[in-house]
C-alpha cells in the first residue's frame, strides 16, 4: 500500500504566527513608506483627472472662476502658479512613520501644504480649524484622501509584506 503522510510542526507554526505582527510594524522592511509611495501617485492622476476619492472637484465660482476658465486653466491649477500644487512631491508630502500608524501631511513646503488646506476647504473653515481659501465663495474640494480601490492597493502591499516576511524566517 502506497502512503503519504504530512506533518506539521505545531510548535514551530506557533512561534511563525505569533511572529506575524512584527511583519505589519510599519517601520519594518520600511512598510509604511511603501504604503505612502503606493498611495501619492493614485491620489495625483485623481486630482490631475479633477476628482476626489468620492466625486468630480466642484467648478471655480465668481470672478475666480471667470478668470480661469478664461485662461483655459483646470482646477487644481492656480491662475499664478502654474501647477506647482500637482507635483508628485507634493502628494508624497511629509510622513510620520510609527510601528502601528503612519501619515501622509500634503505638501513638502509649508506653503504647498497651505494651498492643499485651502483647496479642501474652499473658502470654509475646516472642522479642525485649519484656514480657509482667501478666495470668496469657492466649494470645497476633498481630494487628499483615499478611495475603497487606494485600500485595496493598500492591502495588496500589507500581503507583499507578508509573504517577504514569511520568506525570510
Amino acid at each position: 500500500m502506497a502512503t503519504v503522510t504530512v506533518k506539521t510542526n505545531v510548535a514551530d507554526l506557533g512561534r511563525t504566527l505569533a511572529d506575524l505582527p512584527n511583519a505589519l510594524d510599519l517601520n519594518a522592511g520600511r512598510l509604511g513608506d511603501r504604503l505612502a509611495n503606493a498611495l501619492a501617485p493614485r491620489i495625483k492622476e485623481r486630482f490631475d483627472a479633477q476628482q476626489g476619492p468620492k466625486s468630480r472637484f466642484a467648478k471655480n465660482r465668481g470672478r475666480y472662476g471667470k478668470r480661469k476658465r478664461a485662461r483655459g486653466i483646470p482646477i487644481g491649477v492656480g491662475l499664478h502658479n502654474g501647477g506647482e500644487m500637482g507635483r508628485l512631491s507634493n502628494f508624497l508630502g511629509r510622513r510620520t512613520v510609527g510601528k502601528d500608524e503612519a501619515s501622509v501631511e500634503f505638501g513638502v513646503t509649508n506653503f504647498a501644504r497651505r494651498k492643499g488646506m485651502w483647496f479642501e476647504n474652499g473658502s470654509q473653515e475646516g472642522e479642525d480649524g485649519t484656514e480657509r481659501s482667501g478666495a470668496s465663495n469657492q466649494p470645497p474640494r476633498p481630494f487628499f484622501d483615499m478611495s475603497e480601490a487606494d485600500i485595496e492597493k493598500l492591502a495588496d502591499v500589507c500581503a507583499e509584506r507578508i509573504v517577504e516576511h514569511l520568506q525570510g524566517l
